[in-house]
């Protein structure tokens, strides 16, 4: 890493022990935002339910909530911003929709917090580079419902599903629900769209990014299948 950081143009201002330092505290401060954030929200580290109960409001809830989304993805470097990105995708493809006002609010929110429910699981599994085992998938699956459950205090119905259905398949393959078609939610579908988009147009440790033209190749060949 360090030889490889002294080819970097920047290298002659930062050190590489500086970029490993950076990036441990960074984790640090995600962690505690985590557990504090959990705690308002009457919660484990994990996301498990507390017995005390919840004493802040709606409003202080989705602040957490978004805040809790970030401190999780930012322990990470390649989704670190996700989430902030798939809302502003929402949004441009919302308002290009013609949705009302009071729909694209609640997409926005939905968008948003998609990824909430991922607080449940380890952090060996959201970044493992190699194949998920059966149990890993498991976990990794059940985010949607973790999530649903996370948001139903602070969200309507549209808001609920838009988290539990984001990543349902028009074919009827995808989870929690094997949802088909316009059985899935219309927020879920717009979400899914721009969630692929995002992945694929950021680099993971097992690939480069595609790019934003290959993206929406992709996008096309998937429509009437996936989306």
């Amino acid at each position: 890493g360090s030889h490889l950081w002294a080819k970097h143009p920047d290298s002659g201002d930062i050190a590489f022990g500086d970029l490993m330092i950076w990036g441990w505290l960074r984790r640090r401060s995600a962690g505690a935002r985590l557990t504090d954030n959990t705690r308002l929200l009457g919660l484990d580290r994990s996301g498990h339910p507390e017995t005390e109960p919840v004493e802040i409001s709606r409003e202080e809830q989705m602040r957490v909530l978004r805040d809790l989304t970030t401190a999780l993805e930012s322990k990470d470097p390649y989704t670190h911003g996700h989430s902030r990105r798939v809302e502003r995708h929402v949004l441009r493809t919302s308002a290009a929709m013609g949705l009302s006002v009071e729909q694209i609010e609640d997409l926005r929110k939905a968008a948003a917090l998609h990824d909430v429910g991922k607080i449940r699981v380890p952090d060996r599994v959201l970044r493992k580079a190699g194949q998920l085992t059966i149990e890993e998938r498991a976990l990794v699956e059940e985010h949607v419902v973790v999530g649903a459950w996370m948001v139903s205090s602070v969200g309507d119905a549209d808001v609920i599903a838009g988290v539990r259905h984001h990543h349902e398949r028009w074919d009827g393959r995808g989870y929690p629900d094997g949802l088909m078609g316009v059985e899935i939610p219309l927020y879920s579908r717009i979400i899914a769209v721009a969630d692929a988009y995002d992945a694929m147009t950021s680099t993971r440790p097992y690939r480069a990014s595609f790019g934003r033209d290959k993206a929406v190749d992709v996008l096309w060949a998937e429509a009437g299948i996936q989306f």
